[in-house]
């Protein structure tokens, strides 16, 4: 059985600073911290350095065996998403790679400034820097007012709670926002509340990017220029979005893997989202008001023209759904059923038409990346769900098993445990992720 490499987050974070240290790499460990050396709070972690020194840390953490499946650039910022590291009962982890403090091209904070002040922050197994608390909390808050334009309740009260030093915290925004501005803003901040922070934030963006532009024309519109150029990219071109298909049976599990395996996935991409069946366009609020289904077979089957009808809608919907898709990040769509399922079991869908059309149509459709077929033996899945008799249940199981077969699928016998049967699954994703990205980038 082939089964993903790992390696501890603690372990992998020691590796990682130590090789920073041993480079004298600048860098600072940005927020979510405090918990590192015993876990992770978030899904990624973020790390400030300086652009040169991006190529460096992605090289090593591959020569650790780490499987890198992702790869996001945009103009401040990198993100790499990994397999392989372990951590609260997750495989994976995503890091951000942020070189600039800027929006759109236009700086906020100096970045060589706030690393030439970081501090060393002393865990209980792990030690690493920093920012100090003051630009901890500017990051914090510019990160989340102009760039994000939310900022959580966690992160405010950090930044209410220890945005003491006014004076210091508006030099530092000066360059960036003007004397004025700054003071106003911290000066809502220290009223301690959010909402009149929040209607400031229109102001600040028109601020913060016409002084980029007065200060340095040039530069500031060659920067402009690279963010608009990378976010179309990322949106535009379909690298950054992978998709995952489960068939199988009613009763052999499908629906708890695919949770297992998203779990045990979780900082594998940037998003993920486990989606069902198919994306619904036509029709959208008579298919969600159906509920779950319990008697699969108890409808009669449509005419041949009407079930032809309905299968070269869903052809379009998948279609119209993946051309519309506009990724901003690493997404991992994962289906639960989808067209393959009318061959085998085509009474569910009460299908009657052409095989021919339906054959045709999912050669054409877009492509799934990975398509898993999951399947038990059919005592075991009357067991868990008895919706049909017991010789269907068989029947279908010998059609699923033919089709991977067939087909090349992923096939996964759910029998056992379930983080055995994830496994393979897992090994699969996570190998067919790097392989696509390694046509675009290459460490």
């Amino acid at each position: 059985m082939h089964k993903l490499p790992t390696i501890e987050l603690t372990e992998f974070l020691h590796f990682l600073f130590d090789f920073l240290e041993i480079k004298k790499i600048q860098y600072a460990v940005a927020r979510n911290y405090e918990e590192l050396d015993c876990g992770n709070p978030g899904r990624d972690i973020d790390i400030l350095l300086e652009e040169k020194n991006i190529n460096p840390v992605i090289s090593f953490i591959s020569r650790l065996g780490i499987t890198i499946t992702g790869f996001v650039q945009r103009e401040y910022v990198t993100s790499i998403f990994c397999a392989g590291i372990c951590w609260n009962n997750h495989l994976s982890l995503g890091l951000d790679l942020v070189h600039k403090l800027n929006y759109k091209g236009a700086p906020y904070l100096d970045l060589l400034d706030v690393l030439k002040r970081k501090r060393l922050y002393p865990g209980r197994g792990l030690t690493f820097w920093i920012p100090d608390a003051i630009d901890e909390d500017l990051i914090l808050l510019m990160e989340g007012l102009i760039v994000g334009g939310s900022i959580r309740d966690a992160y405010w009260k950090k930044i209410i709670r220890r945005m003491d030093s006014a004076i210091t915290a508006v030099k530092r925004l000066e360059p960036s926002l003007g004397t004025a501005k700054a003071k106003k803003l911290l000066d809502l901040i220290h009223k301690k509340d959010l909402k009149d922070v929040m209607t400031e934030r229109s102001s600040l963006v028109y601020t913060l990017i016409s002084r980029a532009f007065i200060k340095h024309p040039f530069y500031t519109s060659k920067q402009t220029i690279v963010h608009i150029a990378r976010e179309l990219s990322i949106r535009l071109f379909k690298r950054h979005l992978f998709t995952i298909a489960f068939l199988g049976p009613d009763g052999a599990g499908k629906s708890t893997l695919i949770s297992q395996i998203a779990l045990k996935l979780n900082g594998i991409a940037g998003k993920i989202n486990i989606r069902h069946l198919k994306p619904v366009y036509i029709f959208k609020k008579r298919t969600t008001s159906r509920g779950v289904v319990t008697e699969p077979h108890a409808k009669p089957l449509r005419g041949w023209a009407m079930s032809n009808l309905k299968i070269i809608l869903w052809w379009f919907e998948l279609w119209f759904d993946r051309i519309t898709k506009f990724p901003k990040t690493m997404t991992l769509d994962i289906f639960d059923r989808c067209m393959w399922d009318i061959l085998i079991d085509p009474k569910r869908y009460r299908f009657n038409g052409s095989r021919t059309l339906l054959s045709g149509l999912l050669k054409l459709s877009p492509k799934i990346d990975i398509i898993a077929v999951v399947v038990s033996s059919p005592d075991t899945i009357q067991l868990r769900k008895a919706e049909v008799p017991l010789f269907e249940t068989a029947r279908q199981v010998s059609g699923y098993n033919n089709l991977a077969k067939d087909n090349n699928f992923l096939l996964l016998k759910n029998d056992g445990q379930i983080d055995a049967v994830a496994q393979p699954g897992i090994h699969r994703i996570t190998k067919a992720m790097s392989q696509r990205i390694s046509h675009f980038f290459q460490v």
